[in-house]
């Protein structure tokens, strides 16, 4: 369960993924997540796990806890990798560890047992 990365020609290191966390479909979660923070100003916190049928499924925060428009949602993610629709979730209620980490694994697996606390606005996805 190792970090997945790589060196450039002048040393420099990327850090991909976690192996326990990649998903076949995407070259790098942490790539596409970064890539819809820096789209999206509306967006405190995105986490690409696994969904029930081993899509890639985005769990959104949005500051102030603010509805996600749907319709922007897809227009600034249409180049991006297949993603299935986001999961809008209070950054309070994401699971972290005591240093303030994403739970990953935690998140799927809420998320496929369909005990992912959710805003009753955000669309229904995974």
């Amino acid at each position: 369960m190792g970090d997945m990365g790589y060196r450039d020609r002048w040393g420099a290191l990327y850090l991909l993924d976690r192996e326990v966390d990649q998903i076949s479909t995407l070259d790098s979660n942490l790539a596409v997540e970064d890539e819809l923070l820096s789209r999206i100003a509306d967006l405190r916190e995105v986490v690409i796990v696994h969904g029930p049928e081993r899509e890639p499924v985005p769990v959104v925060c949005t500051r102030g806890d603010q509805p996600l428009d749907p319709a922007r949602w897809r227009e600034l993610t249409r180049d991006l990798p297949a993603l299935a629709e986001p999961v809008q979730c209070r950054f309070e209620d994401l699971p972290r560890t005591g240093t303030w980490k994403i739970k990953r694994l935690e998140i799927a697996r809420l998320l496929a047992a369909g005990e992912l606390p959710t805003l009753s606005t955000a669309p229904v996805g995974g």
